[in-house]
């Protein structure tokens, strides 16, 4: 059935371009499954008054590039551009069930053979490869960029205009719907983001863009003013997927929750001096690892939007001193200088926790972390030099 209508689809196109001109129509892929694919996709596909379809697509990658991982670590990400059967992608992502919207651009002849002029000149192997921005130069922004200057900069009108939202709020509305993919995304993300931005910034996501496309209105060479999308075509509606969800609030309230759920349980396990100290040194070797990752990413490569990242403070290559402090603690000859160790690392991050939330308190940080702040402190605190005040009554028996 899926293939049966892309296939009328593109019947009934042919049959109305064989003697018409080509039609252009931007294509706005859904999300996608791998937490790169979360905030969709961007083409541009171009029906040939032959009947021909193409896609042009700007947001490709390959793990087998040379030193992908080196250079993605680095902050040096380089994408490339390419032309395909139009018929055969779209059928892709009906495949890997992901919404697709098509929208069929309102361009004169000369428009539209001047877009594709372009589009053709930049798969060139001379101009096909580009440095990948996520927010700033990703798959969206270059096409964009090309109907602003075809529509003699109607596209981008008015679009200086700030729009109450940020980077981090925007990039949350994608991954809300997933727990632990928002967890991740918003403890990555440093304040670098999280300034108020502007509807052009906003464009870096598909959506926005197929909904900015909707609202422009361009200036015909014979005086008269018509939308630039022609039709708005509902090509495929995906099902079972996690919604998008716009507005979305952090989850700090769910984190305090869950922190505390975590506290409790590690009072329990406590009990379990050997099983507390493995998971002790799991903690510490992950964590360890993971805030090495970030401190590298944060201070020593291009990934802007990882630098100024306060939730250093929560986890940073000192975590290794979980792992060495829970290892004295299973020697018993080290157990007590393992045991000091551990509080005093524990000590130290909760006083730093405290000072952060003070300075964001009294707007010197401006990092919207409170939900991972929320995640971590009922955990520092109940491991803390602080539990030796609480009444023995109340401790967990």
């Amino acid at each position: 059935m899926k293939k049966n209508l892309i296939l009328l689809f593109f019947i009934l196109n042919s049959l109305c371009f064989t003697f018409s001109q080509p039609k252009i129509y931007l294509a706005a892929i859904g999300p996608g499954d791998e937490i790169f694919l979360r905030w969709g996709h961007f083409a541009i596909v171009v029906q040939m008054d032959n009947g021909d379809s193409y896609l042009y697509d700007y947001g490709n990658f390959s793990f087998q590039q040379e030193a992908f991982y080196e250079n993605f670590i680095k902050g040096i990400m380089t994408y490339f551009k390419y032309r395909k059967n139009g018929e055969f992608e779209l059928q892709y992502y009906i495949n890997a069930n992901r919404d697709i919207t098509l929208q069929e651009l309102n361009l004169t002849s000369e428009q539209t053979d001047e877009y594709i002029k372009k589009l053709q000149e930049e798969i060139k192997p001379e101009n096909r490869f580009y440095q990948y921005d996520h927010y700033y130069n990703n798959c969206v922004s270059q096409m964009t960029d090309y109907l602003n200057d075809i529509t003699d900069g109607e596209f981008y009108k008015g679009t200086d205009k700030k729009i109450g939202r940020s980077f981090r709020d925007l990039s949350r509305d994608y991954v809300s719907s997933n727990y632990l993919y928002n967890l991740l995304i918003m403890f990555v993300l440093g304040s670098k983001v999280d300034y108020e931005i502007t509807e052009k910034e906003s464009l870096f996501l598909p959506e926005y863009t197929m909904n900015r496309a909707k609202n422009v209105i361009i200036n015909f060479p014979d005086g008269t003013k018509r939308p630039l999308i022609k039709n708005n075509i509902d090509f495929y509606k995906s099902s079972g997927r996690d919604p998008v969800i716009p507005e979305s609030k952090p989850k700090t309230s769910l984190n305090i929750i869950i922190g505390l759920v975590i506290s409790l349980f590690s009072v329990i396990i406590s009990r379990t001096n050997k099983f507390a100290q493995i998971i002790q040194i799991i903690i510490g070797l992950f964590g360890g690892f993971a805030g090495s990752l970030l401190f590298f990413m944060a201070f020593f490569t291009g990934h802007y939007y990882i630098h100024n990242n306060w939730n250093l403070i929560l986890v940073n290559p000192l975590t290794f001193t979980l792992l060495i402090s829970g290892i004295f603690k299973l020697i018993k000859k080290f157990r007590s200088k393992g045991e000091r160790l551990t509080t005093l690392f524990i000590d130290i991050t909760l006083f730093s926790t405290v000072i952060m939330i003070f300075l964001k308190l009294i707007g010197v940080i401006k990092q919207d972390n409170s939900e991972i702040i929320a995640l971590f402190i009922p955990l520092l605190i109940v491991n803390s030099s602080i539990k030796r005040f609480i009444p023995k009554t109340m401790k967990v028996k």
